[in-house]
């Protein structure tokens, strides 16, 4: 049973960067952790704090359309997103205009090229392809991760400070 400031952790997690975030949270405060996959409205509702998290694709957060099919259901709660990425920060990440007003954070995460599948190789050919046609519209922070194929781990707990702040009223 949740208690008054409990929290549930919903993230989405590709490759693995958002569910480590995930359980670092969940270890820090002691709430609960599950897949946007898992998660249904009636198990939404106990939660005084919901904490969304995603990776970022195309500038786009995954799952959050999950989030915004029952957002206006969960007006009681506590909301807020955090982003996973590769990006020195969240500037360029898109949320929904149904979930604007929800705060949002930013944690940089890994970067291996060789975990990469399916559409995600498809989409670093593509971007791969542009750095060699258009390199001065390509981002120093991107240009490096492109053309390595070195594993990058930007992991850092101390993200999570303000998402724990936001837990905790401070923010």
């Amino acid at each position: 049973m949740q208690t008054e400031n409990s929290t549930l952790i919903v993230y989405n997690s590709q490759y693995g960067s958002t569910k480590q975030y995930a359980e670092w949270l969940a270890e820090q405060r002691e709430c609960d952790c599950l897949p946007a996959k898992e998660v249904k409205l009636s198990l939404l509702r106990p939660y005084v704090n919901l904490i969304w998290m995603g990776n970022v694709r195309e500038n786009r957060v995954e799952g959050l359309d999950r989030l915004q099919k029952v957002y206006s259901k969960l007006k009681d709660q506590r909301v807020a997103v955090l982003a996973v990425g590769a990006a020195p920060d969240g500037s360029e990440v898109i949320i929904p205009g149904g979930l604007s007003e929800v705060p949002f954070f930013y944690a940089r995460g890994r970067w291996d090229p060789t975990a990469f599948k399916g559409m995600d190789q498809m989409l670093i050919k593509m971007m791969r392809l542009m750095l060699s046609k258009k390199s001065d519209e390509v981002p120093d922070w991107q240009k490096e991760l492109l053309e390595s194929e070195e594993v990058f781990d930007f992991m850092d707990a101390a993200y999570l400070d303000p998402v724990l702040d936001f837990m905790a009223g401070r923010a």
